[in-house]
């Protein structure tokens, strides 16, 4: 939205049309971003001092890739890459009235979650359930739920999403910037080394990076990355 309002226009989201837009995509586009549905980066050039995107009409002086933790911004500008993660499944509940809201339920597990956790997070709607593995296990989140059932009620529960993924465990990426191109998130790995969680920085960094950005195009700050790296995680 920061970007929007300072005269950036347009967001690539590879996603089908409309999903995933809850309130940082509608924000974004009152403050008038386009959000180009089902559309996927396959690469870009620099022509005098912009890029031209592979494949769509769109130019840009300045790419931010928040394309998730096997980035195609990353691995088109010759930018680090993940190489080690956790593999994650997790279930969105609704009416699940077992789970404490005042806690995020912890299960440390050798044989359920070799490598790392299973989880339940009330929220102010959904309740999420799931769980993360190390490299080379396969995560059975179905064992789980069986085996944390009679704290949490989850047959009497409505699951409303499922969802799996790759979660960046090998810190940040080096490098994770180029000139006129920067990562953030995922794509950079930006996640919390004590919890493996991304979420959060992912807003922080992102919302900073939309700062910096403008400052520098607009206002001739200074290298968005140099002004960025204050802010990032450190796994010291």
């Amino acid at each position: 939205a920061l970007l929007a309002s300072n005269g950036f226009r347009c967001v690539i989201n590879n996603r089908p049309d409309n999903e995933g837009e809850g309130q940082p995509s509608s924000e974004a586009m009152r403050a008038g971003a386009k959000i180009l549905y089902r559309a996927r980066f396959e690469g870009a050039h620099r022509e005098g001092g912009v890029f031209r995107f592979h494949g769509l009409n769109i130019a840009a002086r300045y790419i931010l890739g928040t394309d998730g933790a096997r980035s195609a911004v990353a691995r088109a500008f010759g930018l680090g890459v993940n190489r080690r993660f956790l593999t994650g499944l997790e279930i969105e509940y609704e009416g699940l009235s077992g789970a404490d809201p005042r806690f995020l339920h912890c299960f440390i597990d050798s044989r359920l979650a070799p490598g790392y956790l299973g989880w339940v997070a009330p929220g102010p709607v959904v309740t999420q359930a799931g769980l993360a593995v190390g490299p080379g296990r396969r995560p059975d989140l179905k064992a789980f739920l069986a085996a944390v059932e009679p704290l949490f009620g989850f047959a009497s529960a409505h699951a409303v999403e499922r969802r799996a993924g790759r979660i960046p465990a090998g810190g940040i990426v080096h490098p994770w910037s180029a000139d006129g191109v920067m990562l953030v998130g995922d794509a950079a790995g930006q996640v919390s080394p004590a919890t493996g969680g991304g979420i959060k920085l992912a807003f922080e960094l992102g919302r900073r990076a939309a700062q910096v950005i403008a400052d520098h195009l607009m206002d001739l700050g200074p290298p968005p990355a140099h002004a960025l790296a204050p802010s990032l995680p450190s796994s010291r």
